[in-house]
């Protein structure tokens, strides 16, 4: 079996998994006490969930997107099947609300606000905010969203559209993160079909793994987001030779 994976992996690409860091235990504890707010942004089950999925990815359908992707219509063929990742698709799949404000209606930080939330004088280059400054738990619920929704783990900055979109969700108000998501996951293709640089990393793989479902799986809330580990949608349906061991988000691609 492992042979015939090989085999439907095109050779241009390599894939390597790269673990990324876990949810910490800080930001768990100050999720429950703001449970109301993050239900009423319609983030509360992609938390829930992320958390307990077993975050794989499957190569074959991963390589399958890449050779395949459409920049222009926005999609991919995966088994002779047409993947759309609109935004509506990606909200289904991954518990993301996919309505309420977009990026280009985010307002810009205020002084006032920019007290409340970071430490030290209000920045002049007012693009990109340091997610070290960030005050109690908006430094990791910032991490958080660096890492599980803009695919930027490494990264100590956000862009001020992101920290306002972070910080109105984390205050109960809704914002298009399927959206986002879908943008910031298309920008990963391109960059990888297009292979400048080189090596790209594509850290949307499990995102984009778990969009070539042929349905979702149905999320029952919990009382809080949990720190067990489930099964994912697809591990119950693939052999085990089929799982890349990709137990975050990210896999790095080199051509040969």
């Amino acid at each position: 079996m492992e042979e015939e994976q090989e085999e439907k992996i095109p050779r241009k690409w390599v894939v390597k998994p790269v673990v990324l860091p876990p949810i910490i235990f800080v930001l768990k504890k100050v999720w429950k006490a703001n449970q109301v707010k993050l239900k009423t942004a319609g983030v509360f089950n992609f938390m829930c969930w992320v958390q307990m999925v077993t975050r794989v990815a499957f190569t074959d359908w991963v390589a399958q997107v890449l050779e395949t992707y459409s920049e222009e219509a926005g999609t991919a063929k995966v088994n002779g099947r047409v993947i759309e990742f609109s935004a509506q698709t990606i909200g289904r799949f991954l518990k993301l609300p996919a309505d309420g404000v977009t990026e280009g209606q985010l307002h810009k930080i205020s002084k006032k606000q920019h007290d409340n939330i970071f430490e030290g004088e209000y920045p002049r280059n007012t693009k990109m905010w340091p997610i070290e400054k960030a005050r109690q738990h908006w430094r990791p619920w910032f991490k958080f969203i660096n890492t599980y929704l803009l695919f930027r783990p490494h990264m100590d900055t956000m862009a001020q559209r992101h920290v306002v979109a972070a910080t109105q969700t984390w205050e109960g108000r809704r914002t298009n993160w399927a959206k986002i998501v879908q943008q910031e996951m298309r920008a990963e293709l391109v960059k990888v079909r297009r292979g400048v640089p080189r090596p790209v990393d594509l850290y949307s793989v499990f995102y984009i793994s778990v969009c070539c479902q042929e349905l979702p799986r149905p999320v029952t809330p919990t009382s809080s987001p949990t720190t067990s580990t489930g099964t994912s949608p697809e591990s119950g349906k693939k052999s085990k030779s089929l799982v890349a061991e990709n137990w975050r988000l990210k896999l790095q691609l080199d051509a040969t």
